[in-house]
């Protein structure tokens, strides 16, 4: 048996590329290895005599001295650019020149007095360490569409266009025959992590047969508020009246603006860190610039009580809401001063605000009413929140009343239908689940947000969702806070008189209100005051958590009972003297048991209606109530001599 024998390794030779076949990566390597070579043998003669006498001074020494600069100093350039392209190198120094810049920007922001602009208050965008061009994204594009079997091997794609902004790249494409523009819709997760992206979006070209990739970057630069003030879109918005709202850049850096006398109001929703208080901090600050407090005048709801208590001390703002029962009597305000303009507008003959102002030369201020938190609000307060946010939305926009409503808990029981019906203009970040996006915006984005001021808005007679990038006050809460106090400043130094509003300077004083219809007096709700009835019901009792219902006061809830514990105390006496009665009028019965309807325990208890629901699960787990599914009403399974041994311990506590 013979062993093969091993096959000898052959060398396969190796053949020089010809010039021709280089690269021009090579070409220029080769060159700058020649040069280098040149400058060290022109360093060599310059410093070595011996060399030149050897030479016999062929060659003149400034011409040595000149080939020694060309021959190191051209390598040593291309060595650095090279060097700067890799991206380790380059983010490190991008990141150590904003320091620097931020560093100088907040050394200047604080030597710099106000200048004869109101632009000169804001802070300018910190400078870049280089600039982007989306010419990177645009050519991963066809390799990308090629891996995900949208293209055959080798197709081409033509990229149209190619335009790059703060937060993402625009890259416009000719989709190539056969291919549909659903179908890259459809498969935008597989082309987002095909190029790399942390979020793609593809939506409709500016021509035929085209479609528009927007590429977020992984790194934004960032966008602040001049930027957009100082821009000839907004500037031309301004001159026109009204509220100009800056609601940021799009993917290419544009202004996106809008009129909130034009959309009547906004709903805001954005999770916590999506950047949803900057937003409504830059536009406050946006108005505070340019509109004085005899054109706008603005009341704040600041359930948090730290958002919005900056701009308490601006001649501008009404009053800030911080409590829910000064919520309710602001919001009731705002309705009594509404009924009193329509009163006005009826006797000048007018529909609307500027109908009025142009007839009767009487200049009422706009008002905005902005609503930093609505969700804290709906669970302590919700039927008379939202029967006067509904009275608002539904009628307030022809009497120059606008609102901005924001939440960071979006869901149903926040954001109603009857909330929602009334405020068709949204402004969306990042959210926590896909149902939030869809309670929102009614349906699925089909992007994915990022964080950080990234978002979308829905505006009333724009065409579809618009990705836009928020910009910021400054780059920072310390310049957000020196532009604040050089505003007071700039408007307590001008001395412009704030125009009155009836509803909210009569409650100041003397907790009525007159306003003027017209030569006769029209008398308004106080603040705080309910409904004028002839039978008005009891306004409701506020408990230490803000809870609406309940039978205590908060006086009276400080005694040392807790409230969750009376509230489940109450139910569960309803429950048990329920099931006593029954059994008495049946005794043995076999006849199924029920609870009232959840609508007769409500006005029975006098509770709200998702404390009510939180009752019911725990009685649930006790074992004296069971669920019959959406719509029916719960059954009544506690043993009738159980529930009778439970009050009688009850009457012995009490």
């Amino acid at each position: 048996m013979s062993i093969p024998r091993k096959k000898r390794l052959q060398s396969k030779p190796v053949t020089e590329k010809s010039f021709s076949e280089m690269t021009w990566g090579e070409r220029i390597f080769q060159a700058n290895l020649v040069l280098a070579l040149v400058g060290a043998g022109c360093a060599f003669y310059v410093y070595q005599p011996e060399l030149r006498q050897w030479v016999l001074n062929l060659i003149p020494l400034p011409l040595a001295y000149k080939g020694m600069e060309f021959g190191l100093g051209i390598p040593a350039v291309c060595l650095g650019i090279y060097l700067l392209r890799q991206k380790p190198v380059l983010d490190k120094l991008g990141r150590f020149a904003s320091w620097l810049d931020n560093i100088g920007a907040d050394k200047q922001a604080e030597a710099k007095p106000a200048g004869k602009k109101v632009e000169d208050l804001l802070p300018d965008a910190p400078r870049e360490a280089y600039e982007r061009s989306g010419q990177g994204i645009a050519r991963r594009v066809a390799p990308a569409l090629e891996h995900i079997g949208l293209t055959q091997p080798g197709e081409r794609v033509d990229v149209i266009d190619v335009s790059d902004g703060p937060a993402a790249a625009r890259v416009i494409i000719f989709l190539p025959p056969g291919l549909r523009l659903t179908r890259v819709q459809n498969s935008a997760k597989d082309l987002q992590a095909a190029i790399g992206a942390p979020s793609l979006q593809v939506v409709s070209g500016p021509r035929a047969n085209t479609a528009a990739l927007i590429v977020t970057h992984r790194r934004k630069q960032p966008v602040v508020l001049k930027q957009v003030v100082t821009s000839d879109e907004y500037q031309e918005l301004l001159k026109k009246g009204g509220l100009p709202v800056p609601v940021g850049v799009n993917e290419v850096g544009e202004p996106v603006l809008t009129d909130l006398t034009r959309v009547a109001h906004l709903l805001v929703a954005g999770a916590t860190g999506a950047g949803k208080s900057w937003w409504l901090n830059e536009v406050l600050v946006s108005w505070l610039m340019y509109l004085g407090p005899d054109r706008l005048r603005i009341a704040l709801v600041d359930p948090k009580q730290v958002e919005l208590s900056d701009y308490r001390d601006f001649p501008h703002v009404l009053k800030v809401a911080t409590t829910p029962k000064d919520a309710v009597a602001l919001l009731k305000t705002l309705c009594a001063e509404m009924d009193a303009r329509y009163a006005m507008f009826r006797d000048a003959g007018a529909k609307n605000i500027a109908e009025y102002r142009r007839k009767t030369k009487d200049n009422i201020p706009y008002i905005a009413c902005v609503i930093d938190e609505l969700a804290d609000l709906m669970i302590q307060a919700k039927d008379d929140v939202e029967e006067n946010l509904q009275r608002l939305t539904q009628l307030a926009r022809a009497a120059g009343i606008h609102l901005i409503v924001a939440t960071q808990r979006p869901s149903v029981d926040v954001i109603t239908g009857v909330i929602k019906a009334n405020l068709p203009s949204r402004i969306v970040f990042r959210l926590v689940s896909q149902r939030d996006y869809m309670t929102v915006l009614d349906s699925d984005p089909g992007v994915t947000l990022t964080g950080k001021g990234d978002g979308l808005a829905l505006l009333e007679g724009e065409f579809g969702l618009i990705r836009f990038q928020s910009p910021g006050v400054g780059v920072s809460d310390e310049q957000t806070e020196q532009v604040l106090a050089r505003l007071k400043d700039y408007w307590r130094r001008r001395g412009v008189e704030a125009a009155p509003v009836p509803a909210f300077d009569g409650a100041g004083k003397n907790g009525g209100a007159k306003g003027r219809a017209g030569g006769e007096t029209v008398e308004l709700a106080p603040l705080g005051s309910g409904d004028d009835d002839d039978e008005a019901p009891q306004p409701p009792v506020y408990l230490e958590t803000g809870e609406v219902g309940g039978t205590r006061t908060r006086e009276e809830s400080e005694s040392g009972f807790e409230r969750g514990e009376e509230d489940i105390v109450r139910l569960k006496r309803y429950v048990a003297r329920l099931a006593v009665h029954l059994e008495c009028e049946n005794p043995g019965g076999k006849d199924v048991r029920t609870l009232p309807s959840t609508v007769t325990l409500r006005q029975e208890l006098r509770m709200d209606r998702n404390r009510l629901f939180e009752l019911y699960r725990q009685l649930e787990s006790e074992g004296w109530i069971k669920g019959q599914g959406a719509g029916k009403p719960y059954l009544l399974v506690v043993n009738p001599e159980e529930a009778a041994e439970w009050l009688e311990s009850l009457e012995e506590e009490e």
